[in-house]
């Protein structure tokens, strides 16, 4: 299959004022004649596959969401505060629903807090959504576990914790390496994804983390537009996406000369290293913990999201790290003779979990436009000032390069930035044989698989 978007949406059934309950975070109304409650669904948007919503897998993680009605002004107002959504399950699968109302500790939802009927307000836009999924809550379902914060103006994911279970908890991300086509660790939930989302009073939606790229990978924008139906109407759904916090990152090669060789073009011995030249980080950061993030919450400032202004506060790193090294395999080159056809580094196709909690892995394939299975590529640490060289053996000739790919504009750069949620690939491309020359050339798109088997569901009911 190729690129399925598991998403969230947000059934807005919208009502002529705010809502209310018996708790203090928003103001009471008796009459509920013309109110509509808040109520979640959940739906996948299918990017070309064909596939039926039946076959479709939905996320079933269940998450933790704040909500603000008029965010940045003023007389901004918590509709949510920290409410658990919770999916219940029915033969039906129309007929499974998200679940936000309940009493704490009651079946089937066992949230850890009581939570309230939530409605509408026409005139209280923009609203906004700060979510994280799996809900972080303790083994015993009693509170939100110690040092996670979800708020207006703040997103804290702590480096260890204790649930309540009497054991310490780790939340770290680790990057990946390959070596001869088995890559390490080979498996890397991420152990937390969160979504930042803005209804504006025009009813169109914001996704505040997935900046726009031009095709030099320069940002244009730093939010981009959640289409649905294309209607503006505010009654619609809204889709609460959910972002990795890390990248990926692939390598691949192939050649466009007019004409080959009788002879194979023999490529071996492949090594790709990485080294981190800015001042922020003084090395190549290899794992990472303690998500940090603190926003001005300004509703127009697009650059106010949790990745602009997040950062991990424990980084570990290396001088030189080696992402990839193969010196057993061989590629013919004149079989990679087009982009569609080039020969991708990494494992064939990506370990998104294991059957049954058991050791037999299961794979989740990506196609290109010529139907050629490609890897989804390596986990890496989001990080600026990343350098990349790369040698390799073309019929026992050696040759090295670094990395450096040119703009639109003429320029070249060989220093890059890796943004959360984003998936990097780098092409080495032999342009000429004798004299052997290569260009590179890199590709930017949203890291936007997201399925139940890439977050954990340790804390799932």
């Amino acid at each position: 299959m190729r690129f399925i978007t598991h998403i969230l949406l947000l059934t807005i059934v919208l009502a002529a004022m705010a809502g209310c309950s018996s708790d203090s975070t928003v103001t009471p109304i008796e009459d509920y004649v013309e109110q509509q409650p808040m109520s979640f669904s959940i739906a996948t948007l299918d990017e070309g596959t064909g596939l039926s919503r039946a076959t479709q897998q939905p996320l079933e993680a269940g998450f933790l969401v704040s909500t603000y009605k008029l965010y940045g002004a003023a007389t901004q107002q918590t509709v949510m505060n920290r409410y658990e959504a919770s999916y219940l399950t029915t033969n039906n699968y129309h007929g499974s629903k998200w679940n936000t109302v309940g009493e704490a500790g009651a079946a089937p939802d066992y949230f850890y807090q009581t939570q309230y009927e939530r409605y509408w307000d026409l005139s209280a836009f923009p609203y906004r959504f700060h979510a994280i999924t799996p809900c972080p809550k303790t083994a015993d379902n009693s509170k939100i576990i110690t040092g996670f914060e979800l708020s207006d103006k703040k997103l804290t994911i702590p480096d260890q914790y204790d649930d309540g279970s009497g054991s310490t908890t780790f939340v770290t991300y680790d990057s990946q390496t390959v070596s001869n086509g088995t890559i390490t660790p080979d498996y890397v939930p991420d152990p937390y994804l969160i979504a930042q989302v803005q209804r504006d009073d025009d009813g169109k939606d914001w996704d505040m983390l997935q900046p726009v790229f031009n095709a030099d990978g320069d940002i244009t924008s730093h939010k981009t537009k959640i289409d649905g139906t294309g209607s503006t109407e505010r009654t619609r759904a809204v889709p609460l996406v959910f972002h990795h916090i890390n990248s990926k990152v692939r390598f691949a090669i192939f050649t466009n000369v007019d004409a080959f060789p009788d002879e194979p073009l023999t490529i071996k011995n492949v090594t790709i290293t990485a080294k981190n030249t800015s001042t922020q980080f003084r090395e190549f950061i290899t794992a990472a913990a303690n998500f940090s993030a603190s926003l001005s919450g300004v509703a127009n400032d697009d650059k106010d999201n949790f990745f602009n202004k997040g950062r991990y506060i424990s980084t570990h790193g290396a001088s030189i790290q080696t992402l990839l090294s193969y010196t057993t395999n061989t590629k013919d080159l004149r079989e990679a003779n087009t982009r569609d056809k080039a020969f991708f580094f990494d494992i064939p196709s990506t370990i998104v979990g294991y059957k049954d909690g058991g050791s037999t892995p299961v794979y989740g394939d990506i196609y290109n436009s010529a139907g050629i299975k490609t890897p989804g590529g390596m986990l890496q640490i989001p990080q600026n000032g990343v350098k990349l060289f790369v040698e390799f053996d073309i019929n026992n000739e050696h040759y090295s390069f670094q990395f450096e790919t040119q703009k639109s504009n003429g320029t070249t750069q060989s220093v890059f930035n890796w943004r959360a949620s984003c998936r990097y690939t780098y092409y080495i491309v032999v342009t000429h044989l004798k004299p052997f020359e290569i260009t590179f050339t890199s590709t930017i798109e949203p890291w936007v698989v997201v399925k139940s088997s890439e977050i954990g569901t340790d804390r799932q009911h």
